[in-house]
């Protein structure tokens, strides 16, 4: 990176601090190697590398995911066949991809995002594209989600039946993503910053049945 001051600058007489505006795009550890200084015909040289001491130097980590996941309704009714709302939004981030998984417990039954509910639709588990989007936008993905009896063993007795009654059944909802901070875009096409490897986050959500059904 050259990082540089725009000029004309003012020097006072005895310790100036100057400022450098940077915003990084890229993770990573990054060390001062040079400083150089104009004024009139002086030119004025800092080589880190020459200096047997420690140098300054910046940490750059990963900028925390603003995105965000929501599963509507709150809870499942036992018995009935839902309509069950997601709801994506990114933030202030710019994602790249993703993808949507559905896992439910075992007595539940989801329906892949666009697809009918069919007798043949309906899954245990299943994953969907989450396509590219820019910051402050919503993706909804809409499913069905039933009830089932849930599965007995051949030794299932009085003692394990008193146990289910306590089980509650979850349809979990995992988001992965790739993405970018906002200003990415904007400062790679500048040339100000180059290129750089995605970041990549993981939302998670859960939606349970009220009882056993």
């Amino acid at each position: 990176r050259v990082l540089a001051v725009d000029g004309p600058i003012e020097i006072q007489p005895g310790k100036n601090t100057l400022k450098f505006e940077w915003t990084p795009m890229t993770v990573g550890h990054y060390i001062l190697g040079t400083v150089e200084m104009q004024w009139k015909e002086a030119s004025f040289h800092f080589d880190s590398s020459a200096l047997r001491r420690p140098v300054q130097s910046v940490e750059v980590m990963p900028s925390e995911p603003t995105q965000t996941v929501e599963l509507s309704p709150l809870f499942l009714i036992p018995g009935h066949t839902q309509q069950v709302r997601l709801v994506f939004h990114s933030g202030s981030d710019n994602v790249k991809e993703g993808k949507v998984e559905l896992i439910c417990s075992d007595g539940l039954k989801v329906v892949p995002p666009g697809q009918e509910a069919s007798d043949d639709a309906w899954c245990d588990s299943c994953s969907v594209a989450l396509e590219g989007c820019g910051p402050e936008t919503e993706i909804v993905f809409r499913t069905f989600v039933r009830t089932d009896s849930m599965r007995r063993s051949a030794s299932f007795d009085s003692q394990s039946r008193s146990r289910d009654d306590n089980i509650v059944q979850t349809m979990k909802t995992r988001v992965t993503t790739l993405y970018h901070h906002a200003r990415y875009d904007e400062l790679v096409s500048k040339g100000a910053e180059p290129k750089s490897d995605p970041m990549s986050t993981l939302l998670e959500a859960m939606v349970t049945t009220l009882d056993r059904p």
